[in-house]
């Protein structure tokens, strides 16, 4: 069986290389580029467990950064919460929160699919002949997707993005929350990559501190999934953003590709070419969860947009008050994101 991979970024390179290593066909990917890659990958715990069942544990720990902690911080400076990870994350979930830059975890998957023979095409052979399984992982705006489907997303989050680049590196990733702003700093290496997210442009000049004063942003907005896009035609599938578009705010865009990309090849396995019922059975699983997701993305956007001073300023007291006083309840809200664990099952 030949299988055709579709996408740029790390999410097409997992389903490729976990196609590969369950010896689902002959699998040959094709990079199509992408501007909505982000520069650096936030791996949580329940993408750090798909990818070192993968035999990437290894590669990972040598070069993800791994925080004590992250910091939630509003725009004026004021720590609402200091969430803890490191060892922390380890003994309450079984693996890791990683920080990697992107084109580092590209290289080691690309190591890892060389490795097992899988072949780089050229991104304009997509329409090559041949292929029995094709796997999209693009965005949810693909002309592919819309060829395949004949679906599309119209309706954009009235949100705005854009990523900023500087040179200073900071010691802990820290996520900025202001009034119709929000900005995250992750860490990637020797540097440090913001990602702004802003109701209106330009950012308020707090938000522009925390980049290079000269940076050039290019702003986005990210598709709004209206519930009924279509995850499968044909023999084409979609994961991540290809199937569930997911506002910026969630740190879980890059981890639900990687998940998907775990569960829809062990259906492929228990399926065989039987494609219809394999794709039937993975959305069966994926779409609840990739739902959830969403909607915890749509909450912590609809704090960001709230008008009402006495109503920000009671929600920020009590998620810092939790923090401090009874920070193990205060992280059970976060439980059922990082506890998933596809790896054993999925239900």
């Amino acid at each position: 069986m030949r299988v055709h991979v579709i996408g740029d970024g790390p999410g097409a390179m997992t389903a490729a290389l976990a196609c590969a290593r369950a010896h689902i066909g002959d699998v040959s990917w094709y990079p199509v580029g992408s501007d909505t890659v982000p520069p650096v990958s936030e791996l949580p715990p329940n993408a750090t467990r798909v990818l070192y069942a993968l035999g990437l544990k290894e590669p990972l720990l040598d070069n993800a950064y791994a925080p004590l902690s992250t910091m939630l911080r509003t725009t004026t400076g004021y720590l609402i919460a200091n969430r803890p990870l490191g060892p922390f994350v380890n003994d309450r979930y079984g693996s890791s929160h990683l920080f990697i830059a992107t084109d580092v975890l590209c290289a080691l998957l690309s190591r890892a699919m060389a490795d097992l023979g899988i072949r780089m095409q050229s991104p304009g052979d997509t329409d090559a002949p041949g292929a029995d399984l094709v796997i999209i992982a693009t965005d949810a705006r693909s002309p592919l997707r819309t060829q395949i489907t004949g679906d599309s997303v119209s309706e954009d989050s009235p949100w705005q993005f854009a990523w900023a680049r500087s040179a200073r590196n900071l010691p802990l990733p820290i996520d900025w929350l202001g009034e119709s702003c929000y900005a995250r700093q992750l860490p990637a290496g020797n540097r440090t990559d913001t990602l702004l997210i802003v109701r209106a442009t330009p950012p308020p000049e707090r938000l522009r501190e925390l980049c290079a004063g000269d940076t050039e942003l290019h702003w986005a907005r990210t598709p709004l999934d209206p519930g009924n896009l279509t995850w499968h035609q044909g023999n084409h599938v979609f994961i991540g953003d290809a199937a569930h578009p997911l506002l910026p705010f969630s740190p879980q865009a890059l981890a639900l590709a990687i998940e998907d990309a775990w569960v829809l090849v062990r259906m492929l396995d228990q399926h065989g070419e039987a494609f219809a019922d394999a794709f039937m059975e993975y959305e069966h699983y994926r779409r609840p969860r990739a739902r959830a997701m969403q909607q915890r993305a749509e909450q912590i956007a609809a704090r960001c947009a709230e008008r009402h001073p006495l109503a920000r300023f009671g929600d920020r007291l009590k998620e810092s008050l939790g923090f401090r006083l009874l920070p193990e309840i205060a992280m059970q809200q976060d439980d059922w994101q990082f506890e998933y664990d596809c790896v054993r099952g999925f239900d």
